[in-house]
């Protein structure tokens, strides 16, 4: 598979590119984000989640273009907000803005992922006034046909606008297909690194 080249300036690298996994470097540029892989194949994954994606009813996604940047294999994709008018607020972000402190301590504090989704569910409508059931329904099954290892409160979130609030699309999916090469390993079977797979974050 023949990658496109980007060569993107210093002046366009963003310092800190969250991941649950660690810094990811990346650039903002013209509207698109630049990933570059960190642990693996993660701009290969993304792409191929996309195109997954794009052959079911699933409607809001983002779609990546595996490539490489400044010589170094990655991703790109086009920024999902008008930056104009709209602010994404990750779930980990509103509950911080909230209460003051972490979502994920919160829920670690319930015994079960069932009470775990009711409380988010909960909060969230009570933060935005929208219901996020079909939201995590749809986010939880894509990562468990992907084997997305990487889904965390700061890739699951609202857009908000002067029309209110609404979800955001399905994006960071760099930790799925058994990608990272730090806990799958290629000498392994197949089998093998699926047993290692752990949905999050619940």
């Amino acid at each position: 598979m023949e990658l496109t080249e980007y060569t993107i300036g210093k002046e366009f690298a963003i310092p800190a590119g969250f991941s649950s996994s660690g810094i990811q470097a990346k650039y903002y540029k013209d509207g698109f984000w630049y990933k570059k892989n960190r642990d693996g194949y993660e701009g290969l994954a993304e792409q191929i989640c996309s195109d997954v994606l794009s052959f079911t009813n699933i409607q809001d996604y983002v779609p990546y273009e595996a490539c490489r940047i400044n010589g170094v294999s990655g991703c790109r994709s086009r920024n999902f907000l008008n930056p104009d008018t709209e602010t994404f607020t990750s779930f980990k972000t509103a509950y911080r803005y909230a209460y003051g402190r972490e979502l994920s301590d919160r829920l670690y504090t319930l015994q079960n992922p069932k009470d775990r989704i009711k409380f988010t569910i909960d909060f969230i409508k009570d933060y935005s006034g929208l219901d996020c059931t079909e939201y995590l329904r749809t986010l939880l099954s894509f990562d468990m046909l992907v084997l997305n290892i990487d889904r965390h409160f700061h890739n699951m979130g609202l857009i908000k606008s002067d029309d209110g609030y609404r979800f955001a699309p399905i994006f960071d999916n760099g930790a799925a297909l058994l990608s990272n090469m730090g806990i799958f390993h290629p000498d392994e079977t197949i089998e093998n690194n699926i047993e290692l797979a752990v949905g999050k974050p619940f």
